[in-house]
């Protein structure tokens, strides 16, 4: 579980390099209206292929499609890429978890990966930005990799950390994210007991 001193550590990040969005996560924080606040506080990036899919989409839109000219598109070159050790490492973890997988393509394939969702994983791990995502399968990788990576209700705590959310505000916007992602009660008990934490500091 996540201490009040990560937390510290994840806002200070998010201010000084940043952090990756997924597409849900851009989406729940929008619709419980603080996706601008997170926005105009911290770095908040995304990835090329996200921010097409949620203008694409028309069951995407925001509230506030302008808040999405505050998200900072990240692409990593190639170069970097290819050069990365903690891409490359990273890389053969994730193929020695399957004997059968001998490449990228056949490792994306036994996963169920879309190229977004790896484009995603991928551009956080070789820029070293927190991940923030909702998508069960890049959590999944994300735990195979021993990579961080967090939701919406962890943007909650930090913005509550930071003093630009009203504790009593806080309690009440937790419940509203997930009324519309609908975590498992572990995930949101763990979140809600570290949103009491920063409370009560």
């Amino acid at each position: 579980m996540l201490e009040d001193k990560d937390i510290n550590t994840l806002s200070r990040i998010m201010k000084t390099n940043g952090c990756l969005l997924d597409a849900s996560t851009i989406i729940y924080l929008d619709k419980v209206d603080i996706l601008e606040l997170l926005c105009s506080n911290y770095k908040i990036k995304t990835i090329e292929n996200v921010m097409k899919e949620i203008c694409a989409n028309s069951n995407h839109r925001l509230k506030k499609e302008e808040t999405l000219c505050k998200i900072d598109i990240t692409h990593p070159t190639s170069t970097l890429i290819e050069n990365s050790s903690i891409y490359q490492g990273n890389l053969q973890l994730m193929l020695s978890t399957n004997k059968k997988i001998s490449n990228l393509d056949s490792f994306l394939k036994c996963n169920s990966l879309s190229p977004t969702d790896f484009d995603l994983f991928l551009t956080g791990v070789t820029v070293n930005l927190p991940i923030f995502t909702e998508d069960k399968k890049i959590i999944k990788l994300c735990e195979k990799c021993k990579i961080s990576f967090y939701n919406s209700l962890i943007a909650l705590v930090v913005l509550t950390f930071d003093g630009l959310i009203d504790h009593s505000d806080a309690i009440s916007i937790m419940f509203k994210i997930n009324s519309i992602a609908w975590y498992s009660n572990k995930i949101f008990n763990s979140a809600f007991e570290l949103l009491e934490l920063v409370i009560k500091k």
